[in-house]
């Protein structure tokens, strides 16, 4: 309890605070004497806090303890609802505090439907940060959200990520299930330290360890059962150590076993085995991105160009945001974002209804 984070955005300025083991709440990062920030950063509070210019004092619920010299302001200048902290809306989901500065908003489980019901399946909420990094870009912030609504980009920009052919060859009978079995290694190899960690290390030696497994010369049914048997195996192995885990089988089986899920407008969750890779639009290579930035400006370019069956998130995703800023009303922007809030690789344009 007591523990904070500021969080930024544009020129707003939030604390989160932990009031409970499971609780937290948001106020507005502002004194209520002169607007003096009252924290930066982050760390843990043990009595509450204090605004470093005058010592004004909160509570962690926000309400004003203490003013310095109390006697010498006017009454009307601290009436106890105008002096304790501003509160902002935050809701948990995920294991994560979603910050929303309107008030009147929706509440947030209803916005981020079907993501929310899929990664709950995955147990993302028993999930712990391993680590953290930020880049700030050059680029307006939709490039680099669109940047991870197709995969279009991927040879050309990631060649690192080009892997061995891992399917069959056209010949069935020429099918060898050893080869095949290397090139999934060398996949979850390059997946685990090449992508920052998205196949963490620790299922990439569970995998070493299926090596030898047999498996069927019929290139479909080795296949099914190779990804069958490391499920089954990375299942058993953190299990084995007490962790929580889903059955990942069963989630293949109703559909939701793939590994990049989407929340509108900027949130993706990429889960693969044990763990799982977190995006809020900030690229890890954005090489690419300044240089389309500027090129967006120059005076003969009119229009992107994307394709209706490998962008078409980018296209969904951009029209639902319009619909955000033209202050359509909720319930048309709800199937909107029911349609939106789903893997956005290789999505085609739909019909928004907006």
């Amino acid at each position: 309890m007591g523990d904070f984070a500021e969080y930024e955005i544009l020129d707003q300025s939030v604390i989160v605070v932990r009031t409970a083991d499971d609780e937290v709440a948001a106020y507005q990062n502002a004194c209520r004497h002169r607007g003096v920030k009252v924290v930066q950063g982050r760390g843990t509070l043990k009595s509450g806090f204090t605004c470093p210019f005058h010592g004004w004092c909160y509570g962690l619920d926000g309400k004003n303890t203490f003013v310095s010299r109390a006697k010498s302001f006017s009454e009307h200048n601290l009436e106890s609802a105008d002096i304790d902290l501003v509160p902002v809306r935050c809701e948990l989901w995920g294991a994560c505090a979603w910050i929303n500065l309107d008030p009147g908003a929706p509440p947030l489980r209803s916005c981020i439907e079907p993501f929310a019901s899929i990664l709950d399946a995955w147990k993302v909420e028993a999930m712990r940060a391993e680590w953290w990094e930020s880049f700030r870009l050059p680029v307006n912030w939709k490039l680099a959200q669109e940047a991870f609504l197709e995969q279009y980009h991927v040879i050309e920009t990631h060649p690192e990520l080009v892997i061995p052919k891992r399917f069959a060859p056209k010949d069935p009978a020429a099918f060898d299930p050893a080869t095949f079995v290397e090139a999934e290694l060398h996949y979850l190899h390059v997946m685990s330290e090449g992508m920052g960690g998205m196949v963490h290390a620790n299922d990439v030696a569970v995998a070493e360890a299926q090596r030898g497994r047999e498996l069927s010369n019929d290139p479909t049914e080795a296949m099914a059962r190779w990804h069958a048997n490391l499920n089954e195996a990375v299942v058993a192995w953190h299990t084995e150590r007490g962790a929580v885990i889903p059955d990942l089988n069963e989630l293949a089986a109703q559909g939701i076993g793939e590994t990049m899920y989407y929340c509108f407008p900027h949130y993706f969750v990429l889960p693969m085995y044990s763990s799982a890779s977190s995006y809020r639009f900030r690229p890890l290579d954005f090489s690419n991105l300044p240089r389309q930035q500027k090129g967006l400006h120059n005076a003969g370019f009119e229009y992107m160009r994307l394709s209706e069956g490998i962008e078409g998130g980018i296209a969904n995703f951009e029209r639902t945001l319009d619909g955000f800023l033209a202050g359509r009303p909720y319930d048309q922007l709800a199937a909107a974002l029911r349609a939106v809030n789903v893997n956005p690789l290789e999505q085609p344009v739909v019909d928004l209804g907006l």
